[in-house]
Order: structure tokens, then C-alpha cells, then sequence
């Protein structure tokens, strides 16, 4: 018979990272391997130079699966950073469309309202006059609240979005250090702290 302490399952996601002047992971394997990323197939360098982490991780949890691996991945390697977890955030109509299993033109149709209840998330921007962007964990919201629909994964959407926030602010404060005025103008929209109620 099973705990609440020792029930765990098995978590797939996937985490973008780079390496600084990395071609390939095949010297640093064992490294991966070493720092806990043995759950992990990798993939790359992609066009972009990055790597590809699939995770199948054994967790109690998801949440201490996806911080667990982004800690592991982290030590494994020297400048190794960690960019993003999949799946992205920002999503187009075409990414919708595979992700709620319906059609582009379904989606175009509930963005404009002209199906569906109405009050579809605004953009959250545009690539050009076109291709407009919103916010996966708005959109799965929804879904759910306006359709009662949940879209595979969308469970996990609002975690994602907020560690790959993290992910690219504390990137950018390393930058910021650089120039303390921009780095306190940002503090200024900090929260005084995360900690849970």
C-alpha cells in the first residue's frame, strides 16, 4: 500500500536549452547524465542553436518534475542556460487549432466572436499586420470557463507560463546588472514577494 509520501507517476514535458559555442551534446552526455537528466532523450542543436530536453520524469508531482529537471539541467553543464518549458506559451491561431483539435477557420471564428459565447482573450501581439500571437494560458482558461472544453495539457498551462517568465527575467536582470537604473526601474514592478499565502 502506497503513502502520500511515496505515490509518484511519470511527468513528459520538454526544455529548451543552450549551451554557449555547443555544436553537439555528444561531449557532454555523460555530464547530462551525471547532474539527474537520465530520463531525458535530447535533440539538437535546432536552427537556432538550440537543444531539446524530453523529459519523461517520476515525480509525486508536475510541478516538482518540471523544477527538478530545470535544476538538474542547470548543473549539469558550465553556462548551460535553460530557455523555456514546452509547450510555448505563445501561440498563433494555427497553434491553437492543433492543440484544441479543431480547425484553423474554427479558431478565426471564435476569435471574431462570430461563434461561440463571445469575449475571446485579446492578443497579446503581432508578428506583422497578419499573424497575430495570444497567450496559451489564456486561451486554455477559455476554453474551459466558455466552452467547457480543456484542451489537452492546458491543466498545466499557467505553471509553464510562469516559469518560462522567470526563466527570461532572470536572464535579462544578469543583463540588467549592468545598468542599475533599469534594473531598479524593473524592481519597481515586482511583487515584495512570491511566498504562498
Amino acid at each position: 500500500m502506497h503513502t502520500p509520501t511515496d505515490m509518484t507517476d511519470f511527468h513528459t514535458f520538454a526544455v529548451v536549452f543552450a549551451i554557449p559555442g555547443a555544436s553537439s551534446l555528444e561531449t557532454h552526455l555523460d555530464e547530462l547524465a551525471a547532474a539527474g537528466c537520465d530520463d531525458a532523450a535530447f535533440m539538437g542543436p535546432a536552427t537556432d542553436g538550440t537543444f531539446l530536453a524530453e523529459f519523461d520524469r517520476e515525480a509525486p508531482d508536475f510541478t516538482t518534475a518540471v523544477v527538478s529537471a530545470i535544476d538538474a539541467l542547470t548543473g549539469a553543464v558550465d553556462g548551460l542556460r535553460v530557455q523555456r518549458v514546452c509547450p510555448d506559451d505563445l501561440v498563433t491561431i494555427s497553434a491553437i487549432a492543433d492543440r484544441t483539435g479543431r480547425t484553423d477557420e474554427s479558431i478565426r471564428l471564435l476569435v471574431r466572436g462570430a461563434r461561440g459565447p463571445g469575449d475571446f482573450p485579446p492578443a497579446a501581439g503581432r508578428i506583422n499586420d497578419k499573424t497575430y500571437i495570444w497567450r496559451w494560458v489564456d486561451v486554455a482558461r477559455w476554453f474551459e470557463t466558455a466552452l467547457d472544453e480543456r484542451p489537452a495539457g492546458a491543466e498545466h498551462a499557467r505553471l509553464i507560463a510562469a516559469i518560462n517568465h522567470a526563466l527570461q527575467l532572470s536572464a535579462m536582470t544578469d543583463e540588467l546588472r549592468e545598468h542599475p537604473e533599469e534594473l531598479a526601474a524593473v524592481a519597481h514592478f515586482m511583487p515584495p514577494h512570491l511566498e504562498p499565502a
